[in-house]
């Protein structure tokens, strides 16, 4: 979905968008106006990874606990 927004703009330089938004050129709109739901649909995905990554994060780190780890003496003690 990402790559769908960063690639939408590059409508605007087809000649049916710059015969009713005059002035339109590759990530210039000219005379007409995006509106919220493309704005909306960026900030979603800024939240979505962001939250996707938070996630992992908290995995990881309960996963790597201290309390989480035991070591066996006499298996450290073999390898000496």
């Amino acid at each position: 979905m990402a790559s769908g927004l960063l690639v939408y703009p590059f409508g605007f330089n087809s000649a049916t968008v710059k015969r009713f938004c005059e002035n339109s050129d590759i990530y210039y709109a000219g005379d007409c106006q995006i509106g919220w739901g493309y704005m909306l649909a960026i900030v979603g995905v800024i939240l979505f990874k962001a939250s996707i990554h938070f996630l992992y994060i908290i995995r990881c780190q309960n996963f790597y606990e201290p309390n989480n780890l035991k070591i066996n003496n006499d298996i450290l003690l073999q390898l000496f």
